[in-house]
């Protein structure tokens, strides 16, 4: 694997050399996903994380060496978490991501599906569980899960 050193055979483990490789190396996964997805579906739908450690990534991802490669027509965002905080608070996964990416491109806004933490947690999950089927959109990785299950997630 190129800017990586690959170890552990066949299990796809990479080995980069510091924190600003990883960051590149998520960029250009994300890139090459989101080509593919458009290409074959004409949607790329991807989770994104939350906290601090994601940030660099984000921030490669919306310089324009790889913002410039993705249709940002075609992505739609989701979170794999977040804080019950509103989205503005420092503590936000959303805050977050958009001040670190999704400022920086043109997504259409209608294509962010926030979690709504400044609601009550079981109701928020719920919310968001519902989402994805109201917009006709899989979940991310295509799982499918019921209502009682996200509440039960965040009781």
């Amino acid at each position: 694997m190129d800017e990586g050193l690959t170890g552990g055979g066949a299990t796809g483990v990479e080995i980069l050399r510091d924190a600003q490789d990883l960051a590149r190396r998520v960029a250009e996964r994300f890139v090459r996903a989101a080509i593919v997805a458009a290409r074959n579906r004409k949607r790329f739908t991807v989770a994104l994380a939350g906290g601090s450690t994601p940030r660099a990534a984000y921030q490669m991802l919306a310089t324009h060496q790889f913002a410039s490669k993705s249709n940002w027509e075609s992505v739609h965002v989701w979170w794999g978490d977040e804080r019950c905080v509103p989205p503005d608070d420092p503590q936000s996964n959303y805050r977050m991501a958009k001040e670190s990416l999704l400022d920086e491109v043109p997504i259409p806004p209608n294509q962010v599906h926030r979690i709504r933490g400044e609601d009550p947690p079981v109701d928020a999950a719920a919310a968001y569980e519902d989402s994805p089927r109201r917009r006709s959109a899989p979940l991310p990785g295509g799982r499918r899960s019921t209502r009682s299950a996200a509440a039960a997630a965040v009781a």
